[in-house]
């Protein structure tokens, strides 16, 4: 699995940031590997998430127009990522597409620690 880290400019423009999207791939990982997961495991259920709604989370929550960003892993490898953002942004909107849709999913919740990067606290 080969993910490129890229830095780019913050907003002040005063030091370079890793990419916010590679901060939560990175605790993706992490999460997955806490339940033994393989990195090529890791590598197949990474393709099934929605990057481009991903980003657009992201870049909402760094506005502060959402108050969190939780990830969902489809476990279907067939699921059609544009009927499911696989990023929900609260836990009512997750509990939702379990019950209302029947789907089975890993919930990684990585909103905080953007948050906490993007104050500078690490």
């Amino acid at each position: 699995m080969a993910i490129s880290l890229q830095r780019e400019q913050s907003k002040t423009g005063s030091h370079n940031r890793y990419r916010l999207i590679d901060l939560c791939l990175a605790l993706v990982i992490s999460e997955l590997q806490q339940y033994e997961i393989s990195l090529s495991i890791c590598a197949r259920l990474l393709n099934r998430l929605n990057l481009d709604y991903l980003r657009d989370r992201l870049d909402e929550l760094e506005a502060d127009q959402i108050d969190d960003v939780l990830i969902m892993i489809p476990a279907r490898c067939d699921l059609d990522t544009e009927d499911f953002p696989t990023v929900a942004t609260d836990w009512d909107e997750i509990v939702g597409y379990a019950r209302d849709q029947n789907l089975n999913f890993f919930t990684v919740p990585v909103g905080e620690a953007v948050k906490a990067k993007l104050a500078g606290e690490w």
